[in-house]
């Protein structure tokens, strides 16, 4: 049952850190603005945005609000996009 080789907190944070970006470059802030916004360091929204860490759960609520995303919503396509794919 599952892909032992599969990275679920990596791909996670690689896509929810693709929707901030494209969020952000769609509301045509830079990345400094938005950190400004959100409270929160440009060099730990760039590590969220590069989905090289996995942000914070309050970062992740800053981040909601100020961008105005539905995470729930995003948890819940990608939960179903994964368990179609990996059948864990």
């Amino acid at each position: 049952m599952g892909n032992s080789d599969f990275d679920f907190n990596l791909l996670y944070s690689q896509q929810l850190g693709t929707l901030i970006r494209t969020t952000r470059e769609e509301l045509g802030w830079s990345r400094e603005e938005l950190a400004h916004r959100a409270d929160m360091s440009d060099r730990n929204l760039a590590r969220i945005e590069t989905g090289s860490t996995t942000p914070l759960s309050s970062n992740v609520c800053k981040l909601e609000y100020v961008l105005n995303i539905n995470v729930s919503k995003f948890n819940a396509e990608f939960i179903k996009r994964i368990n179609w794919k990996h059948q864990f």
